[in-house]
């Protein structure tokens, strides 16, 4: 608050969209402990810290989350989690997202089999699409409340100049309640845009 005015901030506050998302993801839901385990693993408002960006997406992939299973084992490829790539587990993870079969394996073991090879781009290309369909619809639900918060603004800029003090503080409450889901939204499709790079950056590898 400022001179009777509510000042939104230009970008996404981390810090947050944590808040919001922690008690669902205490309370169990698998969506809400993917994306805290995404925020910290890509250290989004803060250092990132890949011990709780694991334990994030593993309770999540112990629910059967793909998208959490699918970070969880770019983790483990990576060696962001025990020190050093951990190739099997990351396939096993993959295979759980994906529903593939056994036969599924990293182009690096099987470059001379090319039929599975088309198997695993088939697999990374439907997770790339869902990862397309969730930033759809993250970036529609962002567009939704930016809409909102644009009509309370314009609710509050009417209260100021008809000198309306209980009708101002009223759109002044009502923005700042708003400013939250925004928030969390606007993390949600950074985090759905990168994944999306990600899925993207792996079928270019093959």
């Amino acid at each position: 608050m400022r001179g009777g005015y509510y000042t939104a901030p230009d970008q996404a506050n981390y810090e947050t969209a944590l808040r919001v998302w922690l008690p669902p993801a205490d309370a169990g839901d698998a969506k809400a402990q993917h994306f805290v385990g995404e925020i910290y693993a890509k250290g989004l408002g803060q250092a990132a810290d890949a011990k709780r960006a694991a334990s994030g997406c593993q309770r999540a992939a112990d629910q059967g989350y793909a998208p959490a299973q699918t970070a969880l084992a770019m983790m483990f490829e990576r060696g962001e989690i025990t020190g050093t790539p951990d190739p099997q587990a990351a396939l096993a993870l993959y295979r759980e997202a994906s529903g593939a079969s056994e036969r599924l394996a990293f182009a690096s073991e099987v470059s001379a089999r090319e039929a599975d090879i088309q198997q695993l781009r088939a697999q990374l290309q439907q997770l790339r699409e869902t990862s397309m369909s969730e930033l759809e619809v993250a970036r529609r639900r962002q567009a939704q409340l930016e809409a909102e918060i644009g009509r309370l603004r314009g609710q509050l800029q009417s209260a100021q100049a008809n000198s309306d003090a209980t009708a101002r503080a009223a759109a002044e409450a009502s923005l700042q309640q708003a400013q939250a889901p925004l928030q969390a939204q606007q993390a949600e499709a950074e985090i759905a845009e990168a994944r999306l790079a990600e899925h993207s950056e792996r079928l270019q590898r093959l």
